[in-house]
C-alpha cells in the first residue's frame, strides 16, 4: 500500500518565484506578519529552509517527495519512508551506523544523546532505537526511568 502525506497551498507560487527557485532556499512570505507570529513561536526556524531539508532528509531514500506547481496551487507529497512493519525503516540515512558510534564511544545511547547527536525530535529517535531493538540490532536496558540501548 502506497500513502503519502499531501500538503496543498491554494494559490501557487508567489509571482516571479520558480520552483527551481524554491528548491534552491528562496523564500517569500504570502503573510508577512502571519511568517513573523511563527518565527516568534520559534515555530519556524529560518524562513525558506523548509523544502531543501525535507529534500536532504529524503536523499538516502528510493521514494522521493514530489512537487505539483499550477497557476492556482502548489502541492507536495511526502511519500511514507517506511516499508512494511512501522520499525522497519526503507532508509535510515546512516542513523543506525551513528547509533552504533555513539554505543561504541560511550558504551549506550538513549533517545535523548541520540536526538543530540542527530539533530532529530526525541520521538523520532525513541522509533529508530526501538526499531534496531526490535531487529535485534541493540538491546533495551532498562536504568530507572531511561531507557538505555547497548550493543547485542
Amino acid at each position: 500500500m502506497k500513502i503519502s502525506i499531501h500538503i496543498l497551498t491554494v494559490g501557487g507560487l508567489v509571482p516571479g518565484i520558480s520552483l527551481e527557485a524554491v528548491l534552491s532556499g528562496v523564500s517569500h512570505s504570502r503573510n508577512e506578519t502571519l511568517a513573523n507570529v511563527f518565527y516568534r513561536l520559534e515555530l519556524v526556524e529560518a524562513f525558506g529552509t523548509g523544502i531543501m531539508r525535507i529534500m536532504d532528509s529524503y536523499s538516502a531514500c528510493p521514494v522521493k517527495p514530489e512537487i505539483k506547481v499550477t497557476d492556482s496551487s502548489f502541492m507536495l507529497t511526502l511519500p511514507n519512508m517506511r516499508v512494511g512493519r512501522m520499525e522497519e525503516p526503507a532508509c535510515d540515512n546512516g542513523q543506525e551506523s551513528k547509533v552504533m558510534e555513539l554505543i561504541a564511544r560511550g558504551g549506550y545511547v538513549t533517545s535523548d544523546s541520540l536526538a543530540d547527536a542527530l539533530k532529530l525530535g526525541k520521538t523520532r529517535c525513541y522509533n529508530i532505537l526501538k526499531g534496531m531493538a526490535s531487529a535485534g540490532k541493540v538491546k533495551e536496558v532498562r536504568n530507572g526511568r531511561r531507557i538505555e540501548y547497548h550493543a547485542v
